[in-house]
């Protein structure tokens, strides 16, 4: 079974899981080691007076060390984070990355222009298209400045959240930004992950989706992740045989799993 690399719990202001209850999922479905990658957005706007995505990181590290000894002979409990990339936050990302003995970081955008595609907000008073153009740019600008990262995550996040119901979206549309993004990722040596959240939630799509997928092995990429993307417990896991079997339809061999921020790279046959 492969190792679940994004799972968020209650140290993330958006889940209220606890992180014992994915541990023993994941140790009933068989796999051998989960990643916890709780959010950090220095600059996400607060929701009603209450700040967002600010991980306490001593107590963070505190819990997740306590549970790894706890189950050390069941499964492998690795620590990561997924930090919101910015360029204004790039010294404190870059510092907290630094600063904490992460197995793992996962880099990606949910901010553009102070604003995140999930909120309506975000899409208002333009065109969809442009609007998706402006969060490509975004990632451009992140994996341009910014390199303390191992794998981007959900890179085309914002297709997830497209308001206008007419709009299709179409990735050729986008693959001159999307190769240079691919390009960039692959020539500092960083991966992407292949997340299924969006199957979860109803979605009909991977993220990225199947095309994407298969222009960053073409393009030379080899680092792969694969992340549930879980807030709720029944989301651990979701969709992974569906994800290997993708993944080895593309091209790829092996998926990529890390500790003390260095890939290994587990067989997919």
């Amino acid at each position: 079974m492969i190792a679940d690399y994004h799972v968020h719990t209650y140290f993330s202001s958006d889940c209220k899981v606890n992180p014992r209850e994915y541990i023993q999922k994941a140790i009933d479905e068989g796999m051998k080691e989960i990643c916890f990658t709780d959010h950090m957005d220095y600059d996400y706007p607060d929701e009603n007076g209450l700040a967002m995505f600010k991980l306490d990181t001593e107590s963070y590290f505190k819990e997740l060390r306590q549970l790894r000894a706890e189950y050390f002979d069941s499964i492998k409990i690795k620590i990561g984070i997924e930090l919101g990339l910015n360029p204004v936050n790039e010294e404190k990302n870059r510092a907290l990355a630094d600063a904490y003995p992460f197995d793992f970081v996962i880099g990606s955008s949910h901010i553009v222009d102070g604003k995140d595609p999930y909120y309506p907000e975000f899409w208002s008073f333009r065109n969809t298209k442009e609007a998706i153009m402006d969060y490509y740019k975004a990632v451009l600008r992140n994996v341009t400045t910014y390199d303390d990262y191992d794998v981007y995550g959900h890179l085309d996040y914002v297709r997830r959240y497209v308001k206008d119901k007419d709009y299709v979206y179409v990735d050729e549309d986008f693959y001159d930004i999307t190769d240079m993004i691919l390009k960039n990722i692959i020539a500092k040596g960083h991966g992407i992950e292949l997340n299924t959240k969006g199957l979860s939630n109803g979605l009909t799509y991977f993220v990225p989706t199947i095309s994407l997928l298969k222009r960053y092995k073409e393009l030379g990429g080899e680092i792969v992740t694969v992340g549930s993307d879980a807030h709720y417990t029944k989301s651990l896991g979701y969709a992974f045989k569906t994800a290997r079997d993708i993944l080895i339809n593309t091209g790829f061999k092996y998926v990529a799993t890390f500790e003390d921020r260095t890939p290994t790279f587990a067989p997919l046959t």
